[in-house]
């Protein structure tokens, strides 16, 4: 994404949110004329000075302003970073009460939603175990020696098997991510419940 991209996607943004402003008076804000300001949104290279002014509008770096970086500000920069997540990865969570926005005005019910999907896995003993048998399942050579040991234990047993009859491990582990889903749609619908409860009480 070049800089021009960048300066519309922005405009765009701020004028889904501020819909009664202008362009005109978002240039006077800045600083800019009329004229300048749409010089630059349709090819106009800026100077740095106009850079830091576009910038300090859009509380966004002049990295993130240039195209340069996905991370709109340092603040997210250091935390994906610590986290150890990609720029994509952060815009993307930076992004995720605009996509539950349009998941909404789609007809995807609240609960049901990004953020409050990931608050569960992120927070419950059986969200971390589904993000390690995620890791389990595209790990190649542990899932082969699951299935050695598997087989082992079968014929340790006295169990008639076949080298050929099927011991996967991956099947092992998509059973286990499935019954980790099936738990946080389980947390989604209780809390949805609660949250009825909770404001009938009130309205009581």
């Amino acid at each position: 994404m070049n800089f021009h991209e960048r300066f519309r996607e922005l405009l765009n943004e701020y004028k889904e949110k501020h819909s009664d402003v202008t362009q005109a008076q978002i240039a006077s804000t800045i600083g800019l004329t009329p004229q300048a300001f749409s010089y630059y949104l349709n090819g106009r290279e800026p100077n740095y000075d106009t850079l830091i002014k576009l910038s300090n509008f859009f509380n966004v770096t002049v990295d993130y302003m240039i195209g340069k970086s996905d991370y709109k500000n340092t603040a997210q920069k250091i935390n994906a970073q610590s986290l150890g997540i990609s720029d994509k990865a952060a815009f993307f969570m930076s992004h995720l009460q605009d996509i539950d926005t349009s998941l909404s005005e789609e007809g995807v019910e609240s609960k049901y939603n990004i953020a409050n999907t990931l608050n569960i896995l992120l927070t419950s003993d059986y969200g971390h175990q589904f993000f390690s048998n995620i890791n389990s399942f595209f790990d190649v050579k542990k899932c082969n020696e699951i299935n050695d040991a598997i087989y082992s234990a079968c014929i340790n047993d006295g169990l008639s098997i076949s080298i050929g009859e099927d011991i996967d491990a991956k099947y092992i582990y998509l059973n286990s991510i499935q019954n980790s889903l099936e738990s946080v749609r389980y947390e989604l619908e209780k809390k949805d419940t609660t949250s009825d409860e909770s404001n009938s009480e009130e309205v009581d």
